[in-house]
């Protein structure tokens, strides 16, 4: 008889806890969000991305590599070149978004409806700069007139890459871009 009468106190005093933790946990949850969103208003993002662009320039300095060739100093008009791959992956990287794919060449790139002022930096890109795809959505960039090797060797070549980020290499004098699939995780240059 004392069992039946007590029954009822098990599911309340489960009841009980379940709401007890459930209002402890919301509680917390307002306070860190209340926290953090404060943080977050007093965050200067203009002078996280002024920061992290110099960064990014130290880090491609850095990674100027492929295989076993050590990295090189810059010579003068690396920053043209870096500046023009640069432009050239991210009008890629629109075409993409249009096409799900890279482009094979810069006529095609050209059909995606860029402002007259882009089109007219992409066909100038167009007479200097190539390129060379290596899938559907993979290439290799380069604007000083680089001469990819046989199918073979640029397999090779490509093998050597880091395979999971945008990087700038510098092979025999010259500067590429290598823009890996995007199934396998990328990160920025």
């Amino acid at each position: 008889m004392k069992i039946s009468r007590h029954r009822w106190a098990v599911p309340v005093f489960l009841l009980v806890l379940s709401a007890i933790s459930y209002f402890s946990v919301k509680a917390i949850y307002r306070h860190i969000d209340r926290e953090l969103g404060v943080r977050l208003s007093q965050i200067h993002f203009s002078e996280l991305d002024r920061q992290a662009k110099s960064i990014k320039g130290a880090i491609e300095l850095a990674t100027i590599t492929v295989g076993m060739v050590s990295p090189q100093r810059p010579k003068a008009g690396w920053n043209n070149v870096q500046s023009e791959l640069t432009d050239i992956d991210r009008d890629i990287r629109v075409f993409d978004t249009v096409h799900q794919r890279f482009p094979v060449d810069f006529a095609e790139l050209m059909q995606v409806r860029f402002p007259r002022e882009r089109k007219d930096q992409i066909e100038r890109y167009s007479k200097e700069c190539r390129i060379i795809p290596l899938g559907k959505r993979s290439c290799i960039l380069n604007c000083d007139s680089w001469e990819p090797p046989a199918s073979k060797d640029l397999r090779a070549l490509v093998q050597s890459f880091d395979l999971r980020a945008d990087r700038f290499y510098k092979l025999d004098g010259h500067v590429l871009l290598y823009l890996p699939p995007p199934s396998i995780p990328a990160t920025t240059h």
